[in-house]
């Protein structure tokens, strides 16, 4: 008998199992869920709840900016990522699809779920800070599934360009 990934067979794990491996930066996570077409769905999911989470956390106004980074984000980078495996793995015989790299890219969206706790007074800043390099980890995680092999170094300066978006937010709040 196998070893169950992400809390269950198949379809049978759940997005919130899912979405605990992601939080805990467990490789295996990423690679089951970069396996797995029904994750296609759950990932929207985590996009669109990251998204809705810092509407609610941020009020309207920046809420709607983060929520606007966080769907341009994911598309931008799963983007990015399929051009950079062809070319810094060329003779990989699984490419970056689009549905892959849109898939774990979306996960690893997860920590941004909790931006619903930056109203807390005096402690929201800082929450934002934690949820920020969260997201930048999990990001690293999951560039690092879609690309292994390929060293931080040469992709450093796309999860500096994720986090733009993160410290312009919390200047502005």
């Amino acid at each position: 008998m196998s070893q169950q990934v992400g809390g269950g067979g198949g379809r049978g794990r759940t997005l919130a199992t899912r979405m605990v491996g992601v939080a805990a930066l467990e490789q295996r996570v990423f690679r089951d869920i970069d396996e797995d077409p029904f994750a296609q769905f759950q990932s929207v999911q985590i996009v669109l709840l990251s998204a809705v989470a810092s509407l609610f956390g941020l009020g309207a106004g920046l809420g709607l900016a983060a929520a606007i980074v966080i769907g341009v984000r994911w598309w931008l980078m799963a983007e990015i990522l399929i051009r950079l495996s062809g070319q810094w793995l060329p003779d990989r015989a699984d490419t970056v699809t689009q549905a892959r790299a849109l898939r774990v890219i979306g996960y690893a969206h997860t920590p941004m779920f909790l931006a619903l706790l930056f109203p807390i007074p005096n402690v929201g800043p800082v929450i934002w800070i934690v949820i920020s390099a969260w997201t930048i980890a999990t990001m690293n995680v999951a560039i690092k599934q879609l690309l292994p092999g390929v060293p931080l170094s040469r992709y450093a300066w796309l999860l500096g360009a994720v986090a733009i978006p993160q410290i312009v937010l919390l200047i502005l709040a």
